[in-house]
Parts: C-alpha cells; structure tokens; sequence
C-alpha cells in the first residue's frame, strides 16, 4: 500500500511540529525520513501507534556516549568501535544494546540516555528551516528497533519544537490549513497540562472563545503556540456570527421571543445548578455511566445549549450554564479525575441524593470490577476503600441527609439491578 493510500499526503513541506501531530493523530506504525536542501537523509525516526520511540542519526547527532555520565565514556567509545566494526561485517549491533550486554550502563540509565537522544535529534531536526519528510507506513523497518526502546509524549517534544521551529515556515503551514477567520479550543477535548507547562498559557487560555486568526499570527509565541494546538486537534474553525439589520417600525411593537425547547433546558440546567446537583445529575446520568455514554450525553447538552447556537435572549443563561457543562464532562471522562470527584462524593455525603445504603454501595461495588477489568486496579481498589468507608458509616447510622435526588437521577435503577 503506498504512501498516498495511507493517507499521509501533505507531508513532504510540513514542519515537524505539523508532521508529529498528523502522525499522532492516525495512531502510525512506521518510520519517518528526513531530507535536507541536498536530498540526503540525516535523520530517520520510528513510531510505534504515532508515539516517537526511536531515531538515527548520519551525522552521528547526540550519541550515545554524550549522554552517560563522562566518566564511562573511554569504555563506550571502545564498545561503540567493536560494534560498529560488526556491523561493516555484516552482523548488525545496536550499540545501546551491547552496552547492555556488557554491563557498562543499567536499563533504566539506557532509556533515559535513549529518551534525550530522541528528543535532541527531533528537536535538531525540528529547527531546520529546509527539511522535507517521507512517511513509510509498518514494521518492515522495525528489525533495527529494540522492543525496549522507550516512547515519548509527541505532544509533549511538538511543545519544545515549537521554540526552535522557523517562524516562517511555521506561519506559512498555519495560514494554509486554517480555512476560518475564527479560531477557538476545541469542545470535545480537553488540553493536557504539558500544553499549559510549555507554551503561552495565557494564549490557551483566551482561546476558550473564538480569536481572530490574524491577531493569533501576530507574535511568534503565539503562532507556535497556535500551530501545536492546531496540529493534535485541539482547535477548529468558527465562522463569524451573522448579524441582521432589522429596520422596526414603530407602529409595530417587537414581539416577545417565543419559549423554545432550548429554554427549557437552560432553565432546568439551572435549577439543578442553584440545587447543588452532582455532575452526574447535570449530565441526566447515574454514577455507574460508561464514558461512552458521558461523552453522548455531554455532546448533546452542549450542541443544545452553547452560547454560540441559542437565541441571543438566551445568550447571557447559556454564558452561565455551559463552563458547568464543561468541568462536569472533564471530571468524569478521565477515570483518575472521576474517582477523585466519587471519593469527594462519598466524603461530603453528597452521594448523588442517596439515603439508601444499598443503592451507594451498589454504585461503588459497579465500578470496581469495571476498573479492575481495564487494567486500573489501583482505581479499583479506591472504589473498595470507598465502599468500606460507606459501610462503616453505615452501621453507625451516619448516612446523613441530602436533599431530592430529582427526576433525573434514576439512582432506583442501581439498586434494582437494572444497571
């Protein structure tokens, strides 16, 4: 299957902040090329499921020896001459590898020399204002890449790139693959904080509301910034808002806008918030929802109720409702940050409305097998300690009183079994 069939065209002129995120994003098994103004290829960098986990150098950029303690460096000279004299005999030897063998350096000194040789050469590569890339998809090439060699963030190096990428190139990439005036964060996605550690936060920040791409372009924190975000997905395009001009009348009064099905959630969205409601009630979930259904749920009450969708007499409630929305989507679509928010549940008594023992300890029983099933035991046994706790408080009569747990809890159905 060759390149153009696996979807990775566009490439060739990309800088490397674009190519990893495309990379990233398709999840690719392959190895990337490199080719300076000569057409020759100093570097090549192997993916595995689009995460950077391997890289080779012509010019010999960052080894091996540079990166270990200089003290071991005389004895990995002579272990780098043996190996590569094996390998012009035709028996190929990785020299990382027979350092290993030889006891010279542990595994864990290994793959951390390993992980800052791959940074460095990205980062090289990264800052070369003449580069071009050929992406070759599969293991063919894989033979030469140790099963240990270890897989860095790509969102995490596309962040340190980005102070050493050519600006140029860089704005040049950007204004050619936004097709909007607008640009904000993307809904459905939540930013990782190596994104807010690395780049121009206060940048990510202002972007939860739609910037104009232009005033984005114009300092090069910003567009570096942008192109990051722009390469994993984290924006999209927004078109302006149309605006119409009416001419009133004056004999005719303007009439009131009409209730709408959009009104009516706001407003029982609302009433759930001044009540206290859990993030599970705001969502009309039970707290032993898979993420699937968080994320349907989450979808459709932001595509009904986003301040840039609803009437404009609506605008100012949506304001108000929708940041709600978001923390209540973040808290439970990420299994560590939904245990924490359950523990704080638990903790404060505020059990989603539950009196009843045997409905919180039929939450807490569901979620841990689930947890445990999908390789987070760790998880799961919080959800035992939880349920510990509850019982304890249980039989000292200490399941204190939480108000209604209203029509959209459905909390009944756990303890009926129906979950």
């Amino acid at each position: 299957m060759n390149q153009e069939d696996r979807g990775l065209t566009g490439i060739e002129q990309a800088p490397l902040i674009a190519v990893l995120g495309r990379v990233y994003a398709d999840r690719r098994t392959g190895a990337l090329r490199m080719f300076d103004k000569a057409g020759s290829i100093p570097f090549v960098f192997w993916f595995k499921r689009g995460f950077p986990c391997f890289s080779y150098s012509r010019d010999r950029v960052a080894t091996i020896g540079e990166l270990l303690p200089a003290q071991r460096r005389s004895l990995v000279d002579d272990i780098a001459q043996r190996a590569l004299a094996g390998n012009r005999s035709g028996s190929r030897t990785l020299i990382g590898q027979a350092l290993l063998s030889e006891g010279v350096v542990s595994f864990e000194e290994l793959q951390q020399a390993l992980s800052g040789q791959l940074q460095r050469r990205l980062l090289c590569c990264a800052s070369s204002p003449d580069a071009s890339f050929q992406w070759d998809e599969g293991m063919d090439e894989f033979g030469i890449v140790p099963l240990s060699s270890p897989l860095l963030n790509p969102l995490e190096v596309a962040a340190r790139a980005a102070a050493a990428a050519p600006y140029a190139r860089v704005r040049e990439w950007v204004q050619a693959a936004v097709a909007h005036p607008l640009l904000r964060l993307a809904m459905d996605r939540r930013i990782p904080p190596v994104v807010h550690r690395l780049l121009a936060e206060s940048l990510v920040d202002s972007l939860a509301r739609p910037q104009p791409v232009q005033r984005l372009l114009d300092t090069p924190s910003q567009l570096r910034t942008v192109c990051v975000l722009l390469a994993f997905g984290y924006l999209e395009g927004v078109e302006p808002p149309r605006i119409e001009i009416e001419t009133p009348t004056a004999a005719a009064p303007r009439p009131e806008p009409p209730r709408t099905e959009d009104e009516s959630l706001l407003a029982r969205l609302s009433r759930l918030l001044k009540c206290g409601a859990s993030y599970y009630e705001l969502l009309g979930l039970v707290p032993t929802a898979p993420r699937d259904e968080i994320k349907h749920a989450y979808r459709n009450l932001a595509f009904g109720i986003h301040p840039d969708r609803v009437p404009p007499h609506l605008a100012a409630v949506s304001r108000d409702v929708f940041p709600h929305l978001v923390d209540a989507y973040h808290a439970l679509s990420r299994e560590r940050l939904r245990t924490e928010y359950d523990a704080r549940l638990v903790a404060l008594g505020g059990t989603a409305g539950l009196h009843d023992l045997s409905h919180v300890a039929a939450w807490l029983s569901a979620r841990s097998p689930y947890l445990d099933r999908i390789g987070l035991s760790t998880l799961a046994g919080e959800y035992r300690r939880m349920l510990v706790s509850v019982q304890g408080m249980g039989s000292m009569g200490r399941i204190g009183p939480i108000g209604p747990i209203g029509p959209i809890g459905r909390m009944e159905d756990i303890g009926a079994g129906r979950i």
